[in-house]
């Protein structure tokens, strides 16, 4: 019989590298290059979920898509998170970064610039964005990644 693997934990360890990637500074321009972050991690959960399926299963497509949605979302809660807490880390090093700059227009607006005001008014903007772009290509991952280890399933072993 054709036994099916648990898709929640593929796609919850797909969304802590999406999480990871996207939440923790200057790593996150990783995500700079076509979401490419995010698409790993929809990859990640496929090549999980096919690691953990029976050989008998046929890993379908909408499982894949399955796994980087879910793999998105999870990633989106994640980063969030990560966001908040490295946030004003973040702040302070751009702050520094100003300092050395000799440009009065630049200190003036990182001066007068509140972090936590941002902090407060940007996280549910912040969140939507990362949910929609974490989803569509966490979804578009997971595609691939069932398209990679799909074709190799019912390939005989030597």
């Amino acid at each position: 019989m054709e036994k099916s693997a648990n898709k929640l934990r593929p796609a919850l360890l797909g969304g802590i590298l999406i999480g990871v990637i996207g939440g923790i500074p200057f790593l996150n321009f990783i995500n700079c290059m076509c979401c490419m972050g995010v698409i790993g991690g929809g990859v990640l959960s496929a090549y999980l979920f096919y690691k953990d399926s029976s050989p008998e299963y046929v890993i379908s497509v909408s499982d894949g898509a399955l796994l980087g949605f879910l793999s998105g979302l999870f990633g989106t809660f994640i980063s969030i998170i990560l966001h908040s807490f490295f946030g004003p880390a973040t702040f302070n090093v751009l702050y520094k970064i100003s300092a050395t700059i000799n440009d009065p227009d630049l200190q003036a607006l990182i001066d007068n610039f509140n972090p936590r005001l941002l902090e407060n008014s940007f996280i549910l903007l912040d969140f939507a964005l990362n949910l929609v772009v974490n989803t569509i290509f966490g979804l578009l991952g997971g595609i691939i990644g069932v398209s990679i280890w799909s074709s190799r399933k019912n390939v005989p072993a030597n």
